[in-house]
C-alpha cells in the first residue's frame, strides 16, 4: 500500500475499531450515547475472529464472526475445498496498522488450494453518495482510504479470486460493523 498522509494515518488509527463521530471531530462517547448504538453479540456456536487475524474453516466447522469494524476492512473468501475435507471459507478482520497483512492473507488462502472463490470486502462507506462524506474533512479521509488502502486490497483480491468475483459491502462511518459467514457459506455484513 502507498504511504498515507500523517493526517489520514492518525484518523485510521483513532477509529480502527470505533464508530467515527459525525464530521470525525465530536467526542466519541457523546456521539455513541446520543445515537444509542449497541454492541452486537457473536452468533451462538460461531468462532470469533479477532482484529488483525484471519481464520479458515472447513465445511463441517462452525461459522465465523467478527465485530467492531470501524475503519478496519473485513474480508470473506469462500469457495470449494481443494482437497477432501479442506477449507471452504475464511474471514479476515484486517487491521491497517498491525497484524496479518493482505499479502499474508492471500498466501494463506492460496495455500488452502480452495477453488471457485468469491471475495467480499467490507469497509466504511467511502463512496461520494454517502452523506457523511459531504463534509470536506470526511471526503478527504474517504478519498485517502479508498486510494491508499481499500483500492489496493480490491486489486489483490481480484488477482486471488478473479474478475467479477469481488463484491463490496459498506457500513457508515458512524456505525461499527460486523461480518459473519455460516456453515453453508451464506454471509452477512452489517
Amino acid at each position: 500500500m502507498s504511504e498515507r498522509s500523517a493526517k489520514s494515518k492518525a484518523f485510521l488509527q483513532k477509529y480502527c475499531s470505533k464508530a467515527v463521530p459525525k464530521g470525525g471531530k465530536r467526542d466519541l462517547e457523546e456521539d455513541l450515547e446520543e445515537r444509542g448504538l449497541e454492541v452486537r453479540a457473536k452468533p451462538a456456536g460461531y468462532t470469533e475472529v479477532a482484529m488483525g487475524t484471519a481464520i479458515g474453516h472447513k465445511a463441517s466447522e462452525a461459522g465465523l464472526w467478527s465485530g467492531g469494524f470501524g475503519t478496519c476492512p473485513g474480508i470473506i473468501v469462500y469457495g470449494t475445498p481443494g482437497t477432501t475435507g479442506g477449507v471452504t471459507r475464511f474471514l479476515f478482520h484486517m487491521s491497517l496498522q498491525s497484524g496479518k497483512t493482505i499479502d499474508q492473507f492471500v498466501t494463506e488462502v492460496r495455500n488452502s488450494r480452495m477453488t471457485g472463490m468469491n471475495c467480499i470486502l467490507y469497509t466504511v462507506d467511502t463512496r461520494s453518495t454517502n452523506s457523511e462524506n459531504s463534509d470536506a474533512y470526511m471526503k478527504e479521509m474517504s478519498d485517502s482510504a479508498e486510494r491508499d488502502d481499500f483500492g489496493p486490497i480490491v486489486t489483490k483480491l481480484t488477482a486471488l479470486c478473479g474478475a467479477g468475483k469481488v463484491g463490496r459491502r459498506y457500513h457508515k462511518y458512524s456505525a461499527n460493523g460486523e461480518m459473519s459467514i455460516g456453515t453453508n457459506n451464506a454471509f452477512t455484513a452489517a
